[in-house]
């Protein structure tokens, strides 16, 4: 991860560094939209950055992502990798968690044992005791709708456009959102 920037109060955008090129990664927070998708452009930032906004930037801007994971069935991304803490080669494990689970997004921080470093919002944390120190637990997804046939097969790998050494194609996709949110591409609002 190169660059982050804050958009308004409920957006990031990651810029991240792939062999050849950068991708932006738009992480939208705002419970009516929250989403995660690639994009060709970032929105204006605002004049004084979050606290949460300047945690991400100290701790992941460097960081190597390993791994980007869709935690159990629900709309829960897990960005993984190691950033350097030292000039001796120290690495440290961190975890971005965004949680895109319809009324109450909500992105965290965590180190390697799963401790929470920082939240984006606090007060969409409260309601299951998440602050930071302690432990992350993530949500219990809901119980699939009989009425809901899709519920079982909106997330899907489908990153057949990004070539293989491109550390976002194992990203979790839906061609449901993608169709849904392919307009927003150059949005730059949340």
């Amino acid at each position: 991860v190169q660059k982050i920037y804050a958009e308004g109060s409920d957006a990031y955008v990651l810029r991240v560094r792939v062999p050849r090129s950068s991708r932006l990664l738009r992480v939208c927070l705002d419970p009516a939209l929250g989403r995660a998708h690639l994009t060709r452009e970032r929105g204006p930032q605002p004049q004084t950055p979050t606290s949460f906004t300047m945690l991400l930037r100290k701790r992941l801007q460097g960081i190597v992502l390993r791994e980007v994971e869709l935690l159990g069935s629900d709309r829960v991304l897990a960005l993984r990798g190691d950033v350097r803490v030292d000039d001796e080669g120290g690495r440290e494990t961190l975890t971005l968690v965004v949680e895109l689970t319809g009324a109450i997004t909500n992105a965290f921080l965590l180190d390697q044992k799963q401790t929470i470093l920082g939240v984006h919002s606090a007060a969409r944390a409260s309601e299951r005791d998440l602050r930071v120190g302690s432990p992350y637990a993530a949500p219990t997804p809901p119980t699939p709708s009989e009425d809901d046939p899709q519920r079982h097969n909106r997330w899907s790998d489908a990153s057949e456009d990004l070539p293989d050494d491109d550390p976002l194609s194992s990203a979790p996709r839906s061609s449901l959102v993608e169709g849904t949110y392919a307009q927003l591409d150059t949005d730059t609002t949340c």
